[in-house]
């Protein structure tokens, strides 16, 4: 910032800068969030089916605990969907925390702009 036009630019900008910021992070919290639930219903039934299968004599085709999570883990690697959206909320995570640190840096950049423009200005 070489003069006060720069410094009035920084600081009638950035508040919307960070603001947009803010939002998108809102809304990929939202998004991770409805992902989340939505992978919880697919592990869970999942879960469910594995712990209900039965051989042609009725017995548990996955006979204990450490089996049926075997093999339900199993099932869920092999699930596209699953692994889909596991995929694009993991790369949605990421995109958050890029974007928190984005925030933070603008909220960092806006205050010592604020602590120039109090010395530029009261000369």
């Amino acid at each position: 910032m070489t003069d006060k036009t720069d410094i009035l630019a920084a600081l009638t900008t950035l508040p919307g800068e960070i603001k947009a910021i803010e939002e998108s992070m809102l809304d990929k919290s939202s998004k991770i969030e409805t992902m989340q639930l939505k992978l919880d219903l697919i592990e869970l039934g999942t879960r469910n089916e594995v712990e209900s299968e039965t051989d042609m004599e009725g017995k548990k085709l996955y006979s204990n605990d450490l089996k049926r999570k075997v093999e339900a883990d199993s099932r869920l690697q092999k699930n596209d969907d699953f692994r889909h959206m596991l995929d694009e909320m993991k790369e949605l995570k990421r995109q958050l925390k890029i974007d928190d640190i984005m925030a933070s840096y603008k909220k960092r950049v806006f205050s010592a702009t604020q602590a120039i423009a109090q010395v530029l200005y009261s000369r």
